[in-house]
């Protein structure tokens, strides 16, 4: 997504933390969540990739039991799941290629 939103700037995601599979993804995403900034939120999201010890978020939030509860409600059931303009709904891992492809092909059904 990073490589797409570079080289793209008619294109933008929108992440919804749903941690589904990984047991220490909740700790990390609440961390992140409680950074001030947008850009603190970033480097501490990436960082909880780096597989090191994720500290004690500052704060409390309830955004990942609320993003948890709308995404069973579309039958989200993995992560991660890519939903484009149009609706099509694109589960797992999707090489760069494919997803400027299926972004397009929604762009172009508007």
């Amino acid at each position: 997504m990073k490589q797409i939103v570079q080289e793209r700037k008619d294109i933008a995601f929108y992440l919804i933390m749903f941690p589904a599979a990984h047991p220490q993804a909740r700790a990390a995403i609440d961390y992140a969540l409680c950074a001030k900034d947008n850009k603190t939120r970033l480097e501490r999201f990436e960082k909880s990739f780096d597989k090191q010890p994720t500290p004690k978020a500052e704060c409390e939030t309830d955004v990942v039991d609320r993003n948890m509860e709308y995404g069973r409600s579309i039958r989200v059931s993995g992560t991660p799941t890519t939903f484009l303009e149009d609706g099509t709904r694109l589960g797992g891992a999707v090489e760069k290629a494919d997803l400027l492809n299926a972004i397009d092909a929604a762009a172009k059904k508007k």
